[in-house]
């Protein structure tokens, strides 16, 4: 349940070939077109071999995270680039697990969860 929402946003930062997406606040189905909007119009303009969706700053989110993820690996596969989803809380982590994308968590993530477990 979201007791205290925190205004969400996205910084999108570029450094060579790898986009990287910090996404901060409560991410739900109410705030969402925005920042898949910025994040979408960053990987169509750029030539971003590596998207990275930077959660560690997501202190709760609901499903729809998984169809923020999927869009964006949609849209990366058609333009020949990775997805990689970095430092998601146990929160999130857990939401990515039971949707069956914890392939796409960074390692350091990984092992940050197995140490916490």
């Amino acid at each position: 349940m979201n007791t205290g929402s925190k205004l969400s946003r996205v910084e999108i930062n570029l450094s060579d070939k790898t986009l990287t997406a910090v996404i901060s606040g409560d991410v739900d189905h109410h705030n969402l077109q925005d920042i898949r909007g910025k994040i979408d119009y960053a990987i169509e303009t750029s030539s971003a071999r590596n998207i990275i969706l930077d959660l560690s700053a997501v202190p709760f989110c609901d499903s729809s995270v998984i169809g923020l993820i999927l869009g964006r690996k949609r849209l990366a596969d058609r333009l020949g680039a990775a997805v990689i989803i970095r430092a998601p809380n146990p929160y999130v982590m857990k939401i990515i697990k039971l949707s069956g994308l914890s392939d796409m968590v960074e390692q350091a993530a990984k092992q940050a969860e197995q140490l916490a477990s």
